[in-house]
């Protein structure tokens, strides 16, 4: 079948691909490493496991409030909920009240995440 650049490729298992699957595959590759490599991090700064999961782990918005207030004491960051559940308005609010304070960093809006980001348990760009 034609594909968007027409070039097809032979996987090591003889099937042909083409050069977009492979950038796709590429891209989950990448993305899943970058998240295992993220959580380790987060887990270090927040004292407690966090999965690599991060859409499932980071969901109610709690976690990141937290290491925003544990690591950055004199920026203030409004009161969120701690009891937040995944999927809430509470967890949205929590995820929104931390944009916030990223955005006091300097951080643009439109750089900084968002609660429409944990929406159906997908990865979004």
């Amino acid at each position: 079948p034609a594909t968007n650049s027409g070039r097809m490729l032979k996987t090591s298992e003889g099937r042909e691909r083409s050069l977009s699957e492979e950038r796709v595959k590429f891209m989950e590759e990448e993305c899943d490493f970058l998240c295992g490599e993220l959580s380790t991090w987060l887990s270090t700064l927040s004292g407690k496991e966090i999965d690599s999961d991060l859409l499932t782990s980071l969901r109610d918005g709690i976690t990141l409030c937290e290491i925003f207030h544990q690591q950055l004491p004199s920026i203030p960051i409004d009161e969120y909920h701690e009891k937040g559940k995944t999927v809430t308005f509470l967890a949205y609010d929590n995820i929104s009240i931390f944009a916030r304070a990223c955005q006091k960093l300097g951080i643009p809006a439109q750089e900084c995440i968002s609660p429409n980001m944990f929406e159906n348990g997908q990865r979004k760009e």
